[in-house]
């Protein structure tokens, strides 16, 4: 009767084992089909943007608005709260920052199929918020006892960088989260940050209530396509591979017919 020795190699799959069936009950099945609802609310939110920028671009009844808007936080002293400027500060490269730690950590738990759409809807979104600014060139809020600030102000790119980034992992938290309460918790926790740096960029008078939406808005349109276009690689891949073992397959064992006819002849 032989002794089983266990070697270091066999504990450390034990561990690995372990924690992956932790990771299996934290996380739910891989989602890839989008609800129709979610289309509707991102179409939605295309028209309202072409319609809010059409206003901005021709200094439509908006632009009175945000200007009464600022001019109320003006009056309040609002621009001078350390806590909004706290939190407009966390929202400075708030995408930049957390975007390789999300990389990882998805690599890590085994979600890589997110990674496209991380670096298309953040990295790709930032830039395309960027060239937006300068075709609107929109001007800041301007008041005499404050300072004049030059870039232009729509869409709002505090508010996109947080928009895009936790935007994104809000979708990720509803497509695996199995937690309902852990679920509701963390998409919860991401949009009340994404309304606190829009809110404070808005009181701290550096951006027009507009400009903010308008930020909003564009960002859930595009984190929608996004997770789309990769739901949609996603797809092609996996056929394609399993056609591609498939392939490998019938190269490596060919059917016993032909191996016979191929012998005798």
């Amino acid at each position: 009767m032989t002794m089983h020795i266990p070697k270091k190699t066999d504990s450390f799959v034990v561990h690995l084992s372990v924690g992956e069936i932790r990771m299996k009950r934290m996380l739910g099945p891989r989602r890839t089909v989008v609800p129709k609802w979610v289309f509707v609310i991102a179409a939605l939110c295309s028209v309202l943007f072409f319609v809010l920028a059409a206003e901005v671009r021709r200094y439509g009844p908006v632009s009175k608005v945000d200007r009464k808007i600022s001019a109320f936080f003006h009056d309040k002293g609002w621009a001078n709260s350390i806590f909004l400027q706290a939190a407009t500060d966390l929202g400075s490269n708030f995408a930049g920052r957390g975007l390789w730690a999300t990389a990882l950590v998805l690599i890590l738990a085994r979600r890589w199929q997110y990674i496209p759409a991380l670096w298309l809807s953040v990295s790709l979104g930032g830039h395309i918020n960027a060239e937006m600014q300068r075709f609107f060139a929109r001007a800041r809020p301007r008041f005499s006892d404050m300072p004049i600030l030059t870039n232009p102000g729509f869409p709002s790119g505090h508010t996109a960088g947080a928009a895009l980034f936790l935007g994104f992992l809000i979708i990720v938290a509803i497509c695996e989260i199995r937690t309902k309460s852990l679920k509701i918790f963390a998409v919860s926790l991401a949009l009340a940050f994404i309304l606190l740096i829009g809110f404070s960029r808005i009181a701290l008078l550096v951006h027009h209530a507009s400009d903010v939406v308008g930020s909003i808005l564009w960002c859930t349109a595009w984190l929608v396509g996004c997770y789309y276009a990769n739901i949609v690689a996603y797809r092609w891949s996996a056929k394609n591979l399993e056609r591609w073992n498939e392939d490998e397959d019938r190269s490596e064992h060919p059917p016993v017919g032909k191996s016979v006819d191929s012998g005798s002849k």
